[in-house]
């Protein structure tokens, strides 16, 4: 059908059904019976008619003209009137008989004046007609729909590519400038997914910045997307900075609506030590957000496409699948309404979405001539405008609508739909068509014209463009609001602080990020006296029911309610909901509810009723069955205990996801039947209470067609199993049901229908809980099955070839399925493996749970490539014929533990743990090697020799505690993949492969724990040319490196507990810059031992090493990092001994050290002294120290600190620090953590005005938060082991206005917040090992949870 050359107004389809009403014998015979003026039924349907033709005319004029738009609002609100009433007219009936005439006198008045005052309005021949035809952004593109932004993407990668920015920072920023729908977000898509950009960047991150920009939401996405947690312990920016020190970052702010410098400046800090060269790109419409954002390199700002450009994106959509002569016969009109697009992508788009495929060319003429291309909003483009205004009526009313989600709501097709319906949006033109087939083709219209567009989130799921979003905002005008309540200025109508809503509001949403910020506004409805859709987008939470019923009771029109996860702890529904009398659907999801009123009986309109997990609900209404406009009732999750009578009266009914079976009440089974319309799903509880066979049949499951899925339970045990049989017998289903689950089954066999070849269409079987059953339906000749699932038979003792169909000799069993899993077969001894081709297809095999199974899995599994073995210790696990084999897990029982699994890097790696059978690599014949990067053996007694050559493709090869390995051999073949090779505790290992191992990609060999290795790989400097990490430790045979010396390459060298290894040839290894060294008998270093090359140097346990001098370390002038550890003789260290580039210094257990000489290393920042009980001061610590940890150190005089102005990081826990006077510690701290606190006030922090961390542990004279003595620059504050804590001082705590993050852990005496609560910057609590606190402080039902509810994050451990 042709688009008409006027779609039709918003308002044309209302007044077509609502003039047709008027007519109705029902309407008319009610008037005459009760003797009421007809004419004016007449008169009215006159004046309907002549304002539909006025509609056209000012949907265009009302652009740019208010008045006219004003006009069109009246004329809205009048015909809505006009519909309400006439519904409430069939509704009443008798009542109010009188009253409903003047009100219909009253509303044709309205609309007489309306007519009368149309000024210039004509009338538009035509009608309505027609063809049907910032979501959270991700970095998906398709690049093939994209045109005409090659230069602006190179332009914009010149800069990216560049290895260091313009100002010498870290991270330099560029932002992209444009209008909406120009194409920011698509062209920084392409940037994101560019080849060089993966080459360039370690790490990427794409995140929806949005029009609230949130830095602690930002930082937590960020961290999501560089795959670093936040760590317990820190705020999440600190998280962000480790996650991301040191890396070169590609950062994606996508859609910035309005920063504010502070924010970015935020933002940035968590960045700063990334490597040089990161980038982060911002797309706005906002030229004040890019001159926050901006470095030294300006703005780009992007303009529209070419003309050209935006024809190829308009013929795209338009004639997607048309050929070459159709497009031609369009094209002279195609080109101008793309000219008339003015370059704007999103324009072109929607256009071409709108035209697709349509046939008339004089639509494409009328609409490229069309007067709106000179009407303007100053929001929306003049295209965007004219795709709405040429949508049918009905697209136009369900588009309108979509203006209650906030921008960048992500919205389930379904509820859209049933919210459609319950409008009576959904106009049925064809009696044989359903509801839903109408509501899918409307939404599939909006989606083709790109007025939706799919969300990545999952396939059912879409979003409105920003632009697209305002449009139905302008359409809706001021019938459609919704209000959003944020947690920063607690209320605002997206850019207002109001909370009154519009007088002829019909349709509202609320969304709120606050947890009780729905139900402060609840209060406030009731005045909306219209209203028809109240729609809570985010929880509802602790609604007092008075409040509720008080606004119930004033909201007469509602058709739609939602009062999902309403949580006020009574459990009872105000009566008031049963007056609803308009009310076609009403969501209880997820609240506290028991019963509902009785009256919810007499809402004979309602369509949709949704009571999904209602946890506590164990009825329904007695007299449900009188509502006889139902089509979905949603009683998943919940507890009902049967069904009401007579349910068979919902004829309409097409959702029940379950049906109970009561124990008086078996024949219910009867109203089952009745309810021929149930689709998709369905589950038959309580069937043990099914009286006789009968009764099953009388479900009539058999002629229930649509049903897909479909599940049999049966509850408790039986003692007649026969009649269990005959009952099953009974319920045999429709052919086309896809999903079958039979649970709880008494019978001791299953009837003759399971497995029957004619069930062509079941993909998925689960048959659970069949205690009595001793074997297996044949189910093997289910042409389409593919997943089967079998469990819970524990009289199975074995599985014959019954199980694999008669038919098994002509058709291969199991043809399709691809997933089979038997659990809890307690009896089941054998499994006849030995049929002709049967599971071709299978890809994964799980048995789990069976203690008995002795014989072996099926040979051959071409298709296998996951395998799974748990708790079967008499299984012989044996690795079947499965070229795609890639998962294996073989756990419990005696014989040990094979795995397979995915690595984080998208390789896979294969273990062998405890497994006796494994001789040799040979073993693995039956598995392609090239599934397996990496593998592991450990503690595989049988193993002598790892022949490694067997593995050509593994880059990794762990072997450990393998007390039999006596030797690695290779053959005569190099191992090219080979990158890491480590072997651990294996101390029978006394030899390598003779000339060595030629691996030349080896990049690290670690060797511990083998006893008796007397000697170190052969030609390893020529052998191993790539190697750059060495581990020995534990070798005590080793004595030197092999001839010609180590590698060249090597970059790390660990030497522990070899006590032989002589060090030597260490100068010769130009690139080692890090050494650890453990365990010898060293007295002193001198300078031929170590290189220069150096970055870091770690001793530790060298028990005759006295001294460190000028010959020993000072000519390391590359070194950074230096740690001495557990050297007992170590006294003294010279102010000469260490070279003057050092950074870190950390010095632990040196019991005999009593002097160190670091006053001229200038360069140094962090100190660690732990466990030195002879250094005795401060004195001789360079002044440019920024971070300093003192552990342990006794009778040390902390006023020294004060002179270290450069200080930013400070730790100290001694074992008993009396107090911390004023002025000791330098006003520079940024971050304190201090141990064993006497000072119960803690006046010497309060100068500390830039401190923003604090941790106070281990005081136990503490019992009260000293906050009146902490700065209010705080950010974050831990609280940790006060065993004496008995409260939070609120009067100290109320000044910490930047407080973010509270950890308080193991006070186990407090147990309440302040009465105050606490500071409302507040954003992440945790609480551990504190039981008195925790339990008071539970989610929802703690005395405590109010005062800590509005905090994002809480975490409670005991």
């Amino acid at each position: 059908m042709a688009v008409e050359l006027v779609a039709g107004s918003i308002l044309s389809a209302v007044i077509e059904v609502l003039a047709k009403s008027l007519s109705t014998p029902e309407i008319l015979g009610f008037f005459k019976s009760h003797k009421l003026n007809g004419g004016v039924l007449e008169k009215m349907e006159e004046t309907l008619n002549t304002l539909n033709g006025l509609l056209d005319d000012a949907e265009e004029k009302q652009i740019t003209r208010p008045a006219v738009k004003k006009w069109l609002d009246d004329a809205r609100h009048a015909v809505y009137e006009a519909e309400d009433l006439m519904e409430a007219i069939d509704y009443e009936h008798n009542k109010r008989i009188k009253e409903m005439a003047a009100e219909l006198q009253k509303i044709y008045e309205k609309l007489e004046r309306l007519v009368k005052h149309k000024g210039d309005l004509h009338r538009i021949e035509g009608n309505g007609g027609g063809r049907p035809l910032s979501e959270k952004t991700t970095p998906l593109v398709d690049e093939s729909h994209v045109y005409g932004r090659e230069a602006d993407k190179e332009a914009i990668m010149e800069y990216l590519l560049a290895k260091n920015n313009a100002n010498g920072s870290n991270v330099g920023v560029i932002p992209i400038v444009g209008m909406g729908g120009v194409g920011k977000t698509t062209l920084a898509q392409l940037i994101y997914n560019d080849k060089r950009v993966e080459e360039c960047f370690e790490v990427k991150a794409w995140v929806w910045a949005s029009q609230q920009f949130d830095v602690t939401r930002i930082i937590d996405d960020i961290l999501k997307k560089v795959n670093g947690g936040t760590c317990g312990s820190k705020e999440p920016d600190e998280s962000l900075m480790e996650a991301l020190k040191g890396k070169k970052l590609l950062l994606v702010l996508d859609d910035a609506w309005n920063i504010v410098y502070n924010e970015w400046v935020k933002l940035l800090l968590p960045l700063q030590y990334m490597e040089q060269g990161s980038k982060i790109v911002v797309t706005t419409r906002n030229e004040d957000v890019a001159k926050v954002t901006q470095t030294v390199i300006p703005s780009y700002h992007l303009k529209v496409i070419s003309d050209e450009d935006c024809w190829q994106l308009f013929a795209r959509h338009a004639f997607s699948g048309s050929n070459s002569g159709a497009v031609s016969h369009w094209e002279t009109s195609g080109r101008e309404i793309a000219r008339k697009c003015k370059g704007l992508p999103l324009a072109a788009k929607t256009l071409g979405g709108l035209l697709h495929s349509e046939g008339d060319v004089k639509v494409w003429e009328k609409i490229s001539k069309s007067k709106l291309w000179g009407l303007s909003n100053e929001n929306i483009p003049p295209a965007l405008t004219l795709s709405y205004y040429y949508l049918p009526s009905h697209l136009k009313r369900c588009f309108a609508y979509c203006a209650i989600f906030p921008k960048g709501y992500v919205f389930e097709k379904n509820q859209v739909i049933t919210s459609w319906m319950a409008q009576g949006f959904l106009v049925q033109s064809r009696g044989v068509e359903e509801m839903e087939e109408i509501g899918d083709r409307y939404f599939n219209g909006l989606v083709s014209r790109s007025l939706f567009q799919q969300s990545t989130y999952a396939p059912s799921y879409f979003s409105m463009h920003d632009l697209t979003s305002d449009l139905a905002e302008y359409m809706s005008g001021e019938f459609c609001f919704k209000f959003v309540m944020d947690g920063e200025s607690g209320s605002g109508l997206e850019g207002e602080n109001s909370c009154k809503f519009p007088e002829r509001t019909r349709h509202l949403s609320i969304t709120s990020t606050l947890h009780d910020g729905v139900s402060k506004i609840f209060p406030h409805i009731h005045g909306v006296k219209h209203l028809r859709t109240l729609s809570p987008l985010t929880y509802v939470g602790g609604v007092d029911s008075e409040v509720l019923n008080d606004m119930l009771t004033n909201l007469k029109h509602l058709r739609m309610l939602s009062l999902y996860r309403w949580s006020y702890k009574s459990s009872q529904l105000p009566n008031s909901i049963g007056n609803l009398k308009h009310l076609r659907h009403l969501d209880l999801s997820q609240t506290l509810i028991e019963r509902l009123p009785e009256n919810v009986s007499s809402l004979y309109y309602l369509q949709t009723l949704l009571l999904r997990e209602c946890r506590n609900l164990i009825e329904l209404p007695a007299n449900i069955s009188n509502l006889d406009s139902l089509q979905h009732l949603d009683i998943e999750g919940t507890n009902l205990k049967e069904m009401p009578p007579k349910m068979g009266k919902l004829t309409k009914l097409r959702t029940l996801q379950y049906y109970v079976v009561g124990k008086e009440s078996g024949t219910s089974m009867k109203e089952l039947g009745k309810l021929s319309c149930i689709r998709k799903k369905l589950s038959i509880w309580n069937l043990r209470d099914v009286a006789n066979a009968q009764h099953a049949l009388d479900a009539n499951l058999k002629d229930k067609k649509n049903i897909e899925k479909l599940k049999f339970i049966w509850n408790g045990n039986t003692d007649n199993t026969q009649q269990e049989r005959d009952v099953l017998e009974k319920l045999e289903p429709s052919e086309n049901v896809k999903q079958l689950a039979i649970t709880g089954y008494g019978g001791t066999m299953f009837p003759g229908w399971c497995g029957n070849s004619s069930f062509s269409n079941m993909v998925a079987l689960k048959l659970s809980g069949c205690k009595n059953c001793f074997s297996l339906p044949p189910l093997g000749q289910l042409l389409s099955l593919e997943e089967l699932q079998i469990k819970g038979f524990d009289e199975v003792r074995a599985v014959s070839s019954e199980f694999y169909g008669s038919d098994s000799l002509t058709e291969k069993p199991f043809k399709s399925l691809k997933i089979i899993k038997f659990r809890g077969m307690k009896k089941w001894q054998q499994w006849n493996t030995d049929v002709a081709g049967a599971f071709p297809h299978l890809a994964k095999l799980l048995i789990a749970g069976c203690p008995e199974l002795t014989n072996g899995l099926p040979n051959h599994l071409p298709s296998l490539s996951i395998l799974e073995i748990r708790a079967c210790p008499q299984l012989v696990v044996s690795i079947p014929e499965a070229p795609q084999l890639t998962e294996i897990n073989v756990s419990g029982g005696s014989n040990g533990r094979i795995n397979a699994s995915v690595l984080y890097g998208g390789g896979r790696c294969l273990q062998f743990r405890e497994y006796p059978q494994l001789k040799g690599m040979q073993q693995m014949s039956h598995v392609d090697p090239s599934s397996f990067t990496d593998i592991e053996i450990d503690r595989c007694s049988s193993i002598i020799c790892c022949q490694l050559d067997l593995l050509p493709q593994v880059s990794t090869l762990t072997v450990t505690h393998c007390l039999n390995l006596e030797s690695l051999c290779t053959g005569e073949r190099s191992l090219p993949a080979l990158r890491h090779l480590t072997v651990r505790h294996c101390p029978n290992l006394v030899s390598f492969p003779k000339g060595g191992i030629a691996a030349k990609d080896l990049r690290s060999l670690v060797l511990e724990g083998c006893l008796y290795l007397k000697s170190l790989p052969e030609n390893m400097h020529s052998l191993l040319p790539s190697l750059e990490d060495l581990q020995l430790r534990s070798l005590p045979e080793v004595d030197s490196f092999p001839e010609g010396g180590l590698p060249s390459k090597l970059n790390t060298l660990c030497i522990a507990d070899c006590f032989k290894l002589k060090l030597c040839g260490l100068q010769a290894l130009p690139s080692l810059s890090c050494f650890r060294f453990t365990g010898n008998d060293v007295e002193s270093f001198d300078e031929e031992t170590l290189p220069s090359t150096l970055t870091t140097l770690k001793i530790k346990r060298l028990g005759n090493l006295k001294s460190v001098d000028y010959k020993g370390l000072h000519h390391l002038t590359s070194l950074r990092k230096l740690s001495i550890q557990s050297c007992p003789k170590l006294e003294s260290i010279s102010e000469q001994a260490l070279p003057s580039s050092l950074e870190y210094l950390h010095l632990r257990t040196l019991e005999s050290l009593d002097y160190i000489g670091l006053q001229q290393i200038t360069s140094l920042r962090k100190l660690k002294i732990w466990s030195c009980p002879k250094l005795a001061s401060l004195q001789g610590l360079p002044s440019s120290l920024e971070c300093l940890q003192l552990w342990d150190q006794q009778d040390w005089d902390y006023k020294e600190l004060q002179h270290f102005t450069s200080l930013r990081t400070l730790m100290i826990k001694s074992p008993k620090l009396e107090s911390l006077p004023e002025d000791m510690l330098p006003s520079s701290l940024e971050s304190l953590e201090i141990w064993n606190l006497e000072d119960l006030e803690c006046k010497g922090l309060r100068h500390l005005t830039s401190l923003r961390h604090l941790h106070i542990s281990s005081s136990p004279k503490l019992e009260f938060v000293p906050g009146e003595g902490l700065p209010s620059s705080l950010v974050s504050l831990i609280i940790s082991d006060l065993r004496n804590l008995k409260s939070l001082n609120y009067k100290g705590l109320q000044h910490f206005t930047s407080l973010r993050k509270l950890m308080i852990s193991r006070s186990p005496v407090l147990e309440s917040i302040p009465e105050e609560g606490l500071p409302s910057s507040l954003e992440y609590l945790k609480i551990i090992d504190c039981p008195l606190l925790a339990t008071r402080c539970q989610r929802e039902t703690g005395e405590e949870w109010p005062k800590i509810s509005h905090i994002r994050c809480i975490k409670i451990y005991n």
